[in-house]
C-alpha cells in the first residue's frame, strides 16, 4: 500500500475577530496484492468563515466540507464521509463550564455529492452500490458538553516517581 499527496492549510485573519481557515487535500494510493493492482487519485477540501465574539465567548461560522473522497480497496475505492454546508453557533456559559454548539446542515447542492460509493471489480464480477447521505440535508445538532473540573491543572509530584525508580535496582 502505498499513499502519495500533498496537504496545504491556510488560515487568514480578517480583522480582530474574523478568520478564514482552509485545507485541500490532493493524494494518489495504490495497493497491489496477489493478482489485484489498484490505484485511486482524488481531493478533499474545507473551509470556514468564523466571527468570534470575545466579551461573550460566542462564536458563529459558515463551513464548507468536501470530504466524500474516495479510500481504496484492491479491487475498487470506497467512498467515506460526507460532504456538506453548514452554519455554526457557540456560546459558553457559567464561567466557561457549559458550552453550547447548534450545528445547522444546510440544503445547498452546490459543491456536495452525498452519495457513498462502493466499487468492486474483478475479472468475473463487478459491484456498485451506491448510498444516498441526503438525510443530513436540514439536520440540526445539538450539543452540551459541561465540564465538572474547576479548569484548574494537576501537578505530578516527580520526587514520588524517583523515589520509585531508585528503588527498583536491578542487576539487569
Amino acid at each position: 500500500y502505498k499513499n502519495y499527496g500533498v496537504k496545504t492549510n491556510l488560515t487568514l485573519p480578517i480583522g480582530k475577530s474574523i478568520f478564514f481557515q482552509s485545507s485541500v487535500d490532493f493524494y494518489n494510493s495504490s495497493i497491489a496484492i496477489e493478482e489485484f493492482d489498484n490505484t485511486v487519485n482524488d481531493w478533499a477540501a474545507s473551509g470556514q468563515l468564523i466571527y468570534f465574539h470575545q466579551k461573550s465567548k460566542s462564536l458563529a461560522g459558515l463551513m464548507y466540507q468536501k470530504n466524500n473522497n474516495k479510500r481504496i480497496m484492491p479491487q475498487g475505492y470506497r467512498n467515506q464521509n460526507i460532504d456538506f454546508w453548514s452554519f455554526l453557533v457557540r456560546r459558553q456559559f457559567f464561567d466557561e463550564k457549559l458550552s453550547v454548539m447548534l450545528l445547522y446542515f444546510i440544503p445547498v447542492k452546490w459543491g456536495v455529492n452525498t452519495d457513498q460509493v462502493t466499487y468492486l471489480e474483478t475479472n468475473t464480477y463487478k459491484e456498485v452500490e451506491i448510498t444516498s447521505m441526503d438525510f443530513f440535508k436540514n439536520m440540526l445538532l445539538i450539543e452540551l458538553s459541561y465540564r465538572f473540573t474547576k479548569g484548574k491543572v494537576l501537578k505530578k509530584d516527580k520526587s514520588v516517581e524517583y523515589i520509585r525508580e531508585s528503588e527498583n535496582k536491578s542487576i539487569f
